[in-house]
Formats: structure tokens, C-alpha cells, sequence
């Protein structure tokens, strides 16, 4: 009898991992997620969007502190059981791939909290000529200054998270994305964050194109 998608690809998975070096913590680690995941897999359409339905509903019983392991495992999950072979090759061949949880100063909600002291925080020249940058293109883009300060202050959340990053590498950009995205539960509000996130990257790396990257007209005021 043929095995479930979600089972070949889990085995396919712990497979990949045992040679890459995983020890039997790391794996049972990795499994805690997957026995959650694994269960609303089945007789669901193989794409993104039902895989990501299925994650939506137990993400929220993950702790702050789990949850960029979280995402890394589930990612990484999804790989095999979409039998992505290009981006499994791609895993394969990374020496930085990483078996073990990311260790990194996290945030702190409640989000109402971490909102408000943004009002009052202070940001370095550096932090600020980014920021300004891209509060000039969104005027371009938006009459209303509300939706303008709240994409600013989404982007002031990534900011803030990144200064407890050892140093400002693309790496420590997605992971500081991937840590406040923890905060935002709902889809509306995830997507908005994603957008603005992926706008404000290209400031931040100061691409001189930068605005044109800005999509504000495609996404609306969702905070």
C-alpha cells in the first residue's frame, strides 16, 4: 500500500536531515511541529496556499520562543512534500544550513506595548537615513499620512529587533522579519507586514532604485 504524500515526505525529510547530522534531539525537536502539521495534511491540494491553511491552524499554540525554529522546520518541510527537488538540492548543497534553533534576543509583546514605545524611540543615523528614505517614496504613493505611519512603524519594529543581531547581514534581516511576524495573527494583517517589509528591504541594502519597489497601491491599510 503506498505510503501518504505527508508521510513519504516526512520520511523523505527525516532522511535529509539524519545526513546532514541531525542527532535524535534535533529530530524529535523538528518532529514536535511536524505531529501537529502532518495530521492536516491529509486529502488537502498540494500548493502553497492549503499548506499554508494548514499551518494557520496550530501556529497560534507556538511559543515566542519556538517559533523561527517554527517556521525554519516547516519550511523546510514543505520542500519535500511539495517534492520541490530544485530547493532540496539547494538545502542539500548549503554548508550554512541550519540543523540546530537560531539563537536570538527576541522581542517582547504585548505588540499594543512594543507599538507605542516606538513613538518615543530613538533611532541611530544610519537606521534613520533608511527610514527616511522610504518615508519620502510612500508620500509619492499615499495622500493619507495614517497609512504611511503605520508602514513606517511596521518597518520600525524589524529595525528595532535588528540591533540585538551581532551584525546587519541579509540573514539577520529575514529572521528579524520571521520574529515580529510572531506578533501579527491575522492573514490581513500578515500580508500588509510582508509587503511593507519586502518594500523597505531595498531602502535598507540603499538600492537606488529602491522606489520602485513600492507597492503601496496593491495592499491596503490593514493595522
Amino acid at each position: 500500500m503506498n505510503k501518504p504524500r505527508e508521510q513519504h515526505a516526512l520520511d523523505a525529510y527525516t532522511k535529509f536531515l539524519q545526513n546532514k547530522g541531525a542527532t535524535p534531539a534535533n529530530l524529535q525537536q523538528r518532529m514536535q511541529f511536524l505531529q501537529k502539521l502532518l495530521p492536516k495534511l491529509g486529502g488537502i491540494a498540494c500548493n502553497g496556499d492549503a499548506y499554508r491553511e494548514a499551518v494557520a491552524t496550530f501556529e497560534q499554540d507556538i511559543e515566542r520562543k519556538d517559533w523561527l525554529f517554527f517556521l525554519s522546520v516547516i519550511r523546510e518541510y514543505y520542500s519535500f512534500w511539495v517534492e520541490d527537488i530544485k530547493s532540496i538540492v539547494v538545502m542539500s548543497s548549503d554548508p550554512a544550513f541550519d540543523l540546530e534553533p537560531v539563537v536570538m534576543e527576541l522581542l517582547q509583546g504585548p505588540l499594543k506595548a512594543l507599538w507605542q514605545k516606538l513613538d518615543q524611540e530613538k533611532f541611530s543615523t544610519v537606521e534613520s537615513w533608511s527610514l527616511k528614505a522610504y518615508t519620502h517614496a510612500l508620500k509619492q504613493h499615499a495622500p493619507e499620512q495614517e497609512l504611511i505611519d503605520t508602514r513606517v512603524k511596521l518597518v520600525k519594529l524589524v529595525i528595532v529587533q535588528m540591533r540585538t543581531a551581532p551584525e546587519p547581514t541579509n540573514k539577520q534581516y529575514r529572521l528579524s522579519v520571521d520574529s515580529i511576524m510572531f506578533f501579527f495573527k491575522s492573514k490581513q494583517t500578515r500580508e500588509l507586514f510582508l509587503t511593507v517589509v519586502r518594500e523597505f528591504y531595498y531602502f535598507w541594502i540603499g538600492d537606488p532604485d529602491a522606489a520602485d519597489h513600492v507597492l503601496i497601491g496593491r495592499v491596503s491599510n490593514a493595522a
